[in-house]
């Protein structure tokens, strides 16, 4: 929550909206997120976006990738993410976590709209590594990061099972705030 801060020592909460008030579509935000991961993620959470869901494909929302080589998978809701979320991230991971390394790299090649990206380069210089992680190293675990305006009970509950079931899943809301005619954009990154 954002708050106004008032001289006489009092504080006010500001109205917040998620994005279908601003009449956003689900894919900017989703473009949003994409182009600004690596801003909205702290230098120890980097990550490097590999793939973007496309029209009409059963598709994560985003799939990026940490500095392990491990494959985050996002699904981001609009406005309030229910219980379901869950069940279709872990439906992606199912899907995407059996990707090899040269899946990954198609992806990542239709992501950037050149057949000859090299991923393990791209992946080298995004995380500032030396040499370039092992082939093989890629998409040994998997991230699942649910995301949106505000979660019902429902949700918090499953994400809460999930993880004590050894699931590496998480919640992460965004609001967006209107101040003096200017919209802001926050995120609550880990």
């Amino acid at each position: 929550m954002l708050y106004k801060y008032n001289k006489n020592n009092t504080i006010e909460m500001l109205d917040s909206y998620d994005f279908t008030v601003l009449d956003g579509l689900e894919k900017d935000l989703e473009n949003l997120l994409a182009e600004n991961l690596s801003d909205l993620y702290s230098a120890n959470e980097q990550l490097m976006p590999i793939f973007q869901e496309r029209r009409m494909q059963e598709e994560p929302d985003l799939c990026a990738l940490d500095k392990d080589g491990n494959l985050i998978i996002f699904e981001l809701k609009r406005g309030i993410v229910d219980g379901n979320a869950t069940i279709q991230v872990m439906r992606y991971c199912q899907l995407y976590g059996q990707k090899s390394y040269n899946d990954l790299r198609s992806l990542y090649r239709t992501y950037q709209k050149c057949d000859t990206a090299d991923l393990q380069q791209a992946h080298a210089e995004a995380f500032g590594l030396e040499q370039p992680l092992d082939c093989d190293s890629f998409n040994k675990h998997q991230k699942l990061i649910v995301v949106g305006s505000s979660a019902n009970f429902v949700l918090m509950d499953a994400v809460a099972y999930w993880k004590k079931q050894g699931v590496e899943i998480d919640y992460l809301p965004y609001r967006f705030y209107k101040i003096g005619g200017e919209i802001y954009f926050e995120f609550f990154a880990k």
